[in-house]
């Protein structure tokens, strides 16, 4: 099984999800991803803070699901993994 990838339509605002098995945090893998060992999910949104409020909630659902923590790879300040959302918040 391959990864795999959604997409919303184009009259939305860009977000793209990708659920992947990452070797490292710095390390994604193309290969060998299936559902049993996901242990990523990267997410890809646009950055305009109007739109990311509307899908912000989303990507909470989602952690909440999963019962991981939500975090911003690199913030446009520069800073590295800033958690967003965690669980029991």
């Amino acid at each position: 099984m391959s990864e795999f990838g959604f997409r919303n339509l184009d009259s939305f605002p860009h977000l793209e999800i990708l659920v992947l098995k990452a070797k490292s945090l710095n390390s994604w893998s193309s290969y060998d991803t299936n559902r049993e060992f996901t242990n990523l999910v990267a997410i890809v949104c646009s950055k305009n803070n109007k739109d990311f409020e509307r899908i912000k909630p989303i990507l909470i659902k989602i952690a909440s699901i999963l019962n991981w923590p939500l975090i911003d790879e690199e913030t446009d300040d520069g800073e590295e993994n800033k958690i967003l959302w965690t669980p029991g918040q």
